[in-house]
């Protein structure tokens, strides 16, 4: 058993439309932006905020499943590990990058259903597990 535990949960507003690729015809992955943001009052109770980026890849059928669900600004609770990759960039220099590999993606604020009416978050999820299988 290992005495050591890489797991991360988030929980933010996507920046941008996910982005779809695909490694192979079988596992395609889905890249995300998430914004969380801290909001605190200084000494002189002025509302400062500072918000963190993190860049999120989900993998595998629900990838592809969520990839026409979720949208700008949509509010997402995330649960994955970290992963760190070093590339090779230009002039031999290298560029570290840390990723956080979803194992769980939930949607917090339902999605607006077609007429403008608001969906229950319960369809929405349900939408999506029928959409992975």
């Amino acid at each position: 058993m290992s005495n050591s535990l890489n797991r991360v949960t988030l929980m933010g507003n996507l920046g941008a439309n996910p982005e779809l690729q695909f490694a192979s015809s079988e596992n395609p992955c889905l890249k995300l932006s998430l914004a969380t943001t801290d909001v605190w009052k200084d000494r002189n109770q002025v509302e400062q905020k500072h918000t963190e980026w993190h860049r999120i890849e989900l993998w595998g059928p629900r990838a592809r499943a969520l990839s026409s669900i979720l949208t700008k600004g949509m509010r997402v609770f995330v649960d994955g590990s970290i992963r760190s990759r070093t590339v090779a960039g230009e002039g031999g220099n290298t560029r570290r990058f840390v990723d956080i590999r979803a194992r769980d993606l939930i949607l917090v604020e339902p999605r607006r259903a077609r007429d403008g009416a608001q969906a229950s978050p319960a369809s929405s999820l349900d939408d999506v597990m029928s959409l992975a299988s």
